[in-house]
């Protein structure tokens, strides 16, 4: 584990892999928090949250977005904590988030009205782009091809569509409590965890050959994932026996691991 004891009912999770830092929610204390993936430098960037949900890395403009549940807002503040604005108000129960900085779109979930939205990074010029899901949960992007995969807890599946909303389809079915999706586009994969089974998971971006790759964690609720080297990760703590010996010549995939119980663990399994 590269940081224990962060208080109870952490949420979302983002990483800076080129500055090796990871920033995440903690809706337990209403803070949104940063530290260095090498588990130095824990820092509160702000604490003036209600209930903070899920997190989002704009890293070309130094700014951070955040879902708060208990102020029903979209929320924006500057890498370094400052500058918090309330970009959108009035969202029933903003949960999951993602941004499009190159055409300017942020795409989150309302689970109380169960859609997908997306708006300006500014907030405005918000349009619903899915509706009528049973309880959405997270999302992730792929701008490459133009798609959302998205986590609808209520229907245990995880699901893609458009960026414009069309095209709706199930990829994987029958999912416990599925959490903290993200896209390895390039590679083809897809992670999450799952807080019923607690695991990671994994799948093809077309939903065939899901895999367990690691087991026996204690309720996972964020992932996020880099492409390292070996000598990148000499500092970094596998997570459990699961996670099997790797040769030194291969590429790794760096799982960040957010866990309700105020654990935040750094581990790798082999690509």
């Amino acid at each position: 584990s590269v940081f224990t004891g962060l208080g109870g009912l952490l949420a979302g999770i983002d990483l800076d892999a080129a500055n090796d830092l990871l920033y995440w929610t903690n809706f337990g204390t209403s803070q949104v928090r940063r530290g260095n993936i090498d588990g130095s430098g824990l820092t509160v960037l702000n604490g003036a949250f209600s209930q903070p949900d899920d997190i989002a890395l704009d890293a070309a403009n130094g700014h951070l977005y955040v879902t708060d549940n208990g102020t029903s807002a979209i929320v924006r503040i500057n890498v370094d904590g400052t500058g918090k604005t309330d970009i959108l108000t009035g969202q029933n129960q903003p949960a999951g988030i993602d941004v499009d900085v190159a055409n300017g779109h942020l795409y989150f979930i309302t689970k109380g009205d169960q859609r997908i939205n997306r708006a300006d990074l500014d907030g405005t010029g918000r349009v619903d782009i899915l509706t009528d899901l049973s309880f959405p949960q997270d999302l992730s992007l792929d701008l490459a091809n133009g798609h959302i995969y998205f986590l609808d807890s209520g229907a245990q599946t995880l699901e893609r569509v458009d960026l414009d909303g069309s095209n709706q389809v199930q990829l994987v079915t029958g999912l416990s409590s599925a959490e903290g999706l993200v896209l390895d586009v390039s590679a083809n994969f897809m992670y999450w965890v799952d807080i019923g089974t607690d695991t990671v998971e994994r799948a093809n971006l077309d939903g065939s050959g899901q895999t367990t790759l690691v087991a026996g964690l204690n309720n996972p609720i964020g992932i996020r994932i880099t492409l390292v080297e070996l000598s990148a990760l000499q500092q970094a703590v596998a997570v459990g026996s699961t996670v099997r010996s790797i040769p030194s010549h291969s590429e790794y995939v760096l799982l960040v691991l957010l866990a309700i119980t105020g654990i935040l663990t750094v581990g790798r399994i082999r690509v």
